[in-house]
């Protein structure tokens, strides 16, 4: 079990991730070097690497995944003079990421396998390239009979986001159709992120029965799972404070942003769970007749007759308003909400789930400066992790 450090990277976090799981994978070089610091096993993969990216990677990563057939061949020379002195035990290991034509993925940004996606070979191009490159899928039952020639010995694919193990289920049976073949001459088999499995319906049971039937069918298979948002879900809080309330458009800015601090409420989109400081206990809701004001809106008309309705006050007294940051951008909106008292200027809300695609994310536009990172000890003190200052921002735009 490897964590994909896309979701979440915090070295200070290193100890208990070293705890639980067996390493990590890394989508870019500074990613997989923040990787060693967890230890175990670093596993990477980019859809195409630059030459002095991938000299530095050969030099400390356990496994590097290769796009496409064209990007193996390409790398050949480099890889073969890199490795030329180095026993076979200090080489890393190489895969191929693939596309298994099917995914239940609905949100198309986050879909790695659309027709025209780039992320993996499809079946046709995967087969198209065997025509050159077959003799370099193969497995060594030992590391002392392996050939000098760099060669394949795994394979990889991702076709899931915070999805459930039927999800998987059925992507695995499009797999197996177009790569089963291939699997008695590999060791191992990346079944990719995006399995929710710390989410308290997901079926664990069925994903045991799924790598029991790849073990069945495969004894010698070595499988890998790199969930991301499942190794820090629901964990960590956004801190925001009220700067201002517009009594008539019920608009409430914040001095956090969507777009610079939570860039998937927008990209998603998605809305996160909100408390009052002063009353943790209760959450505030998210009314049924939401309108997702971060969206574009270009029929004039529609707007108009939909936004007075989403703001009217709830039958029980509850107060509606719009969460929104302070930069310039128009959709910066975080979502609609109803407490349970009117908001006043200085109160303090509390975003939650904010641990993931958060601060691996986040940016200073129009100068907005990056919140503090801070780490809760069990004994309910707290530590400083990194305050963000405007040297930071500055430094960084040269």
């Amino acid at each position: 079990m490897l964590l994909a450090q896309k979701a979440f990277t915090m070295p200070r976090a290193a100890d208990l991730v070293r705890k639980y799981l067996d390493g990590t994978t890394a989508s870019g070089i500074f990613e997989a070097k923040a990787g060693q610091a967890i230890g175990g096993e670093t596993h990477v993969y980019s859809p195409a690497y630059g030459e002095e990216e991938l000299r530095d990677l050969l030099g400390f990563a356990h496994t590097i995944l290769f796009n496409s057939w064209r990007e193996w061949e390409h790398w050949q020379p480099l890889i073969r003079t890199e490795l030329a002195e180095r026993p076979q035990s200090e080489r890393p290991r190489f895969g191929l990421r693939v596309n298994p034509g099917y995914s239940e993925v609905e949100t198309l940004i986050y879909n790695p396998c659309t027709p025209l996606s780039r992320l993996g070979m499809t079946p046709e191009a995967f087969n198209q390239g065997l025509s050159r490159w077959d003799s370099s899928i193969r497995r060594d039952p030992e590391p002392s009979q392996c050939p000098e020639q760099p060669y394949i010995d795994g394979l990889h694919f991702h076709a899931l986001c915070q999805q459930n193990a039927d999800v998987l289920e059925r992507v695995l049976e499009h797999f197996l159709t177009h790569y089963g073949a291939y699997l008695e001459r590999v060791n191992w088999l990346n079944l990719g992120g995006g399995h929710h499995i710390t989410r308290p319906d997901y079926d664990i049971d069925l994903l045991i029965r799924l790598i029991e039937r790849l073990h069945t069918l495969y004894p010698h298979l070595e499988i890998y799972l790199e969930p991301g948002e499942a190794c820090a879900l629901n964990a960590g809080l956004l801190l925001a404070t009220v700067l201002d309330i517009d009594p008539v458009s019920r608009n409430v800015i914040l001095d956090t942003s969507a777009a610079c601090h939570m860039p998937d409420v927008l990209e998603m989109p998605y809305q996160p769970r909100v408390w009052l400081l002063d009353d943790p206990a209760a959450e505030a809701t998210v009314p049924g007749s939401t309108l997702r004001l971060s969206v574009s809106v270009t029929d004039r008309n529609g707007l108009e007759n939909t936004y007075p309705d989403c703001l009217r006050a709830a039958a029980d007294g509850g107060e509606r308003y719009v969460l929104g940051g302070p930069t310039c951008l128009a959709g910066d909106t975080i979502g609609l909400y109803e407490f349970n008292r009117p908001l006043v200027r200085g109160d303090i809300l509390l975003f939650g789930d904010m641990a993931i695609y958060s601060f691996v994310k986040n940016n200073t536009f129009n100068g907005i400066p990056l919140p503090a990172l801070l780490w809760l000890n069990s004994d309910a003190t707290v530590d400083t992790i990194k305050n963000f200052g405007y040297r930071d921002f500055i430094e960084r735009l040269g």
